[in-house]
């Protein structure tokens, strides 16, 4: 097996920097919160009481979850973003469910919210274009916005230790 020589070395260890800084980006305060850095664009969602408009929640940290009812690993992520939400809300913290569409799965929007005890405003996208400005391999998806409305952190799928993960990154962004 061939060794790379001195340059080849340094222009690999330069890329994979550069790859790394791609994905993860270090603020002002030195804290690494991994996410686009640009501005989230608009989703409006209907829920039960009336749209609710990601623009309309600058000033406060917004979760964005996006999932659908057939989806087990979205099911499963459910309690931990209302536990998150009902921990934070009084702080400045908004929960938006994205759900994948009014009906499916058999089951209807409304009574998978009852059923699950999900007490952020949850809703379809209007309209449902407006979803594809997420772009995501998969769902659940979770976006993190700052105050400012800017994209702080996403993560795709779910993870048994997200509730721990996405507390820190909220009590970060609230402390902001």
């Amino acid at each position: 097996m061939k060794s790379l020589s001195g340059g080849r070395a340094f222009v690999l260890g330069l890329l994979v920097a550069i790859l790394f800084g791609a994905l993860y980006y270090t603020h002002s305060d030195g804290s690494m919160v991994n996410g686009s850095g640009k501005p989230a664009p608009d989703i409006t969602i209907q829920t039960a009481k009336g749209p609710v408009s990601l623009s309309s929640l600058k000033g406060k940290v917004v979760l964005l979850d996006f999932w659908a009812t057939w989806c087990p690993p979205c099911r499963a992520s459910i309690p931990i973003i209302e536990s998150l939400y009902n921990k934070y809300k009084n702080q400045g913290f908004v929960v938006m469910g994205v759900a994948g569409s009014e009906n499916d799965g058999g089951a209807s929007l409304d009574s998978f919210i009852k059923d699950m005890g999900m007490t952020y405003p949850t809703g379809v996208p209007d309209p449902p274009s407006s979803i594809q400005n997420y772009p995501t391999a998969g769902i659940p998806y979770v976006v993190l916005v700052d105050k400012n409305g800017t994209i702080r952190y996403t993560m795709d799928g779910y993870s048994p230790d997200e509730e721990s993960d996405l507390s820190g990154k909220i009590q970060q962004l609230l402390s902001q």
